[in-house]
């Protein structure tokens, strides 16, 4: 009698300790599953995080002197309002590692009350500024902000025959 007790126990013990090595053997797998597509969703979506994102608008004109007008076309849909847009503008050196300028962005807001899909051909006069002294490959940078952030780049070309800039003299001497 007591050892059919034992063996009833026994069997018991051996069914939870079954029990429990299955279970977790479904969260070992299940743990598996979700490291799998976990690993497949970075390498699917990492990639695009890293990518730089841009819209290049070529200028009517490429090759331009500090003082010229940087001209181009843009055609821009107002979406997100009733709202502000904060609007940001910069020159920089063209390329991944070209510095942009410290003293020459500007940045403003503007009202949005409605809907408005504008088109037109903006005329940015290029600054009379030092950061332009050496010929070669610049960037019109603009972005605006409200809601969503949108951008363009405009590249154009500083020329080698534009005449020199001439520096601030300091006053008060």
């Amino acid at each position: 009698m007591e050892q059919a007790k034992n063996d009833r126990q026994d069997g018991r013990i051996m069914a939870t300790v079954s029990g429990a090595w299955r279970n977790s053997r479904v969260i070992g797998v299940t743990w598996i599953i979700f490291a799998v597509m976990f690993a497949t969703s970075i390498l699917i979506f990492l990639p695009q995080l890293f990518v730089r994102y841009e819209v290049v608008i070529p200028p009517t004109e490429s090759q331009l002197c500090p003082g010229d007008n940087l001209t181009y076309s843009v055609e821009v849909e107002i979406t997100h309002f009733p709202g502000v847009a904060t609007i940001s503008e910069n020159w920089c050196r063209a390329g991944e590692s070209g510095p942009c300028s410290n003293t020459l962005a500007k940045t403003r807001s503007i009202p949005l009350a409605a809907y408005r899909k504008v088109a037109g051909s903006p005329s940015v006069p290029i600054p009379m500024s030092s950061f332009f002294n050496k010929p070669g490959p610049y960037e019109y940078w603009h972005v605006a902000v409200n809601g969503k952030s949108d951008g363009y780049i405009v590249p154009f070309m500083i020329r080698e025959d534009c005449p020199d800039i001439p520096t601030p003299t300091p006053t008060g001497s």
